[in-house]
């Protein structure tokens, strides 16, 4: 079951770039590492929110603009 319109974040004191690359590849808009400062969290989770909200607006254009 697919859900475009759901962001998945990932927060993990995992270190490996490869589960945070197999993460992001499994779908997870971003991933967060728990040592990371507050700032920098906080940042991170405002760019991802907007960026997955700009790509389900893409997404409604998309469906929008498909015939009935």
């Amino acid at each position: 079951m697919q859900a475009p319109a759901t962001a998945v974040v990932a927060l993990s004191a995992d270190e490996s770039d490869k589960i945070v690359r197999d993460v992001v590849r499994a779908g997870a808009v971003t991933y967060i590492r728990k040592g990371m400062p507050a700032a920098a969290l906080t940042s991170t989770l405002q760019r991802s929110i907007a960026a997955h909200v700009a790509q389900i607006s893409e997404l409604d254009v998309e469906v929008g603009s498909l015939p009935a």
